[in-house]
């Protein structure tokens, strides 16, 4: 089985999902990443090499994986001629029998490339939408992703990518039921994203991170995120400010444009020197966080699934999420964490002090949290790559 993944981010994720999915079965994968030049320029690193540098030990071939940079400004206007674009660049480097199968993971732009490249290639493509692709196709999308809207002519070839796709993956059931509302006519499934079990697991030495600065005695409560305004972060900090409890201290991990503002409202609200912001870091440098923390608070205003939720619970430590897609379905009210609304942090300050001042069920809830995350997320990429088979089969049927 030979299939090319199309992204338009890079992410450790999606590499650990292609390793994992070859350590399943016999299955050669390329993994194309496109990023508009718009972006490129913008970034402190612009060089094409760090387009594709992985934070994990193993990580694929360099052969296995390329970059397209296509042209992205002015950005509004050339949004919807980018699909073509790459996909002409893919079908210069690939010709016909290259691939049995294409895996969108956005339905705009790389939905629409997987369209053409397998309307061409006649192949049949499978889509996965992670969030911000269909949030974007709402008038909503600036509170709930952040980012502008997509142009109605960029809407219509997202919902085209999708009508045509063999199976359009939502990334929780209610995501799915989301993505239903956007474009009813799609075949949509949901498939749960997996996680890197050989790495966060409870097996795992509870080491001291290296930045850490904090004491034994000290509470530690953690998050993880890129500090943008969905994430959710300013919620924790406030929580944890109405407490007032010196011995309870506050890691997030992310980096992004929000990190001053997240500091100044630490100094504030006098607990300066109780937060501490690092920027992403590796795999195995973020299981030591994991593996060292107390309690994972994740509290997103919209989260389509919540990895790094899983990651946490999966190393053993109990959660306390938002009431959103993901979190609803990985949260066992009471079990292995605590639901709260969103842009709650009262709610989220009397959880933090209840499990502060109860560490036998702080603990009990850390291993039911380890074990229900790996029974329910460890294996999901199975599911994965028997859709590939089905999808597959199916098309040369037809």
């Amino acid at each position: 089985m030979k299939v090319l993944y199309l992204t338009s981010y890079d992410s450790s994720f999606l590499q650990n999902q292609i390793l994992d999915l070859k350590r399943i079965g016999n299955i050669d994968v390329h993994y194309n990443i496109h990023i508009d030049s718009w972006f490129l320029l913008h970034r402190k690193k612009g060089k094409l090499s760090s387009l594709l540098s992985s934070s994990q030990k193993e990580s694929l071939k360099k052969d296995e994986q390329s970059v397209i940079i296509y042209p992205g400004f002015p950005k509004e206007y050339l949004a919807w001629t980018s699909p073509m674009y790459i996909a002409w660049k893919l079908s210069l480097k690939f010709k016909k029998g290259s691939f049995n199968l294409i895996h969108a993971q956005n339905g705009f732009p790389s939905g629409y490339v997987a369209y053409l490249l397998a309307k061409k290639w006649n192949i049949p493509y499978i889509v996965t939408s992670h969030g911000m692709d269909s949030y974007r196709c709402t008038p909503e999308s600036p509170q709930l992703g952040g980012a502008n809207s997509f142009r109605q002519n960029v809407v219509a070839l997202y919902k085209k990518a999708l009508t045509h796709a063999d199976k359009t993956i939502g990334v929780s059931d209610s995501f799915a039921k989301f993505i239903e509302t956007i474009e009813p006519r799609a075949n949509i499934m949901p498939i749960a994203n997996s996680y890197n079990y050989s790495i966060f697991n409870t097996k795992q030495p509870i080491n001291k991170p290296d930045n850490a600065t904090f004491n034994e005695k000290d509470f530690i409560v953690l998050s993880t995120g890129y500090f943008i305004k969905r994430k959710g972060h300013i919620d924790i900090i406030k929580a944890i400010a109405s407490l007032n409890n010196k011995n309870i201290k506050i890691v997030i991990i992310g980096g992004g444009p929000l990190r001053d503002f997240l500091l100044d409202n630490a100094k504030e609200l006098n607990i300066a020197d109780n937060i501490l912001l690092i920027n992403h870091i590796k795999q195995e440098e973020l299981v030591n966080w994991y593996r060292a923390a107390d309690l994972f608070i994740f509290p997103s205003i919209h989260e389509p699934f919540g990895l790094g939720l899983v990651e946490a619970m999966a190393c053993g430590i109990p959660a306390i999420a938002t009431k959103t897609f993901g979190p609803l379905e990985i949260i066992e009210e009471g079990k292995n964490g605590y639901l709260v609304d969103k842009h709650s942090p009262k709610q989220i300050a009397n959880k933090v002090d209840f499990l502060f001042n109860n560490p036998e069920k702080l603990s009990e809830m850390g291993d039911y949290a380890a074990k229900s995350v790996y029974n329910r997320y460890a294996k999901k990429n199975e599911e994965l790559f028997n859709l590939y088979k089905r999808v597959i089969k199916d098309y040369d049927q037809k």
